[in-house]
């Protein structure tokens, strides 16, 4: 779901369409943490770097290629309260975090329960997400 921004849209697309009945429907999401509070900008520069959150944004091109229709969105936000443990362990899922070297990977899971413990146990996780879905025409 969240992993356009990994692919050619161009050659995505017409594989989707390949293995799509017709009608069918490709759809992506992209789900964006909430930078409120502080807690969360520091774990996500610690993640990205202070460059990367000012970016931090769907910089992806979601926009599927004929012969998908136009684009369907809908956004919501939602929210869970989960141990800080495994709010570490989803952020170790993230892109940025798997193209680490080990020792970075390690500096950051030291760095995120430094700022977690700050914070306290559990932690409230939210976010907001957006869904695209694209018919195939």
């Amino acid at each position: 779901g969240q992993a356009w921004h990994w692919m050619d849209p161009d050659a995505t697309s017409a594989e989707a369409a390949r293995v799509l009945r017709p009608g069918g429907t490709l759809a992506m999401a992209w789900n964006m943490p909430d930078l409120e509070p502080a807690w969360r900008q520091e774990v996500e520069v610690i993640q990205r770097g202070s460059v990367g959150v000012a970016e931090l944004r769907v910089d992806e091109d979601p926009v599927a290629r004929p012969p998908f229709g136009p684009l369907e969105e809908f956004t919501t936000t939602w929210s869970r309260w989960v141990p800080a443990e495994d709010f570490i362990a989803g952020y170790r899922t993230h892109s940025t975090f798997l193209v680490a070297d080990p020792d970075e990977q390690e500096s950051r899971v030291r760095r995120w329960r430094e700022v977690l413990a700050r914070v306290g146990d559990p932690v409230l996780d939210a976010h907001t997400t957006t869904a695209w879905r694209f018919r195939l025409g």
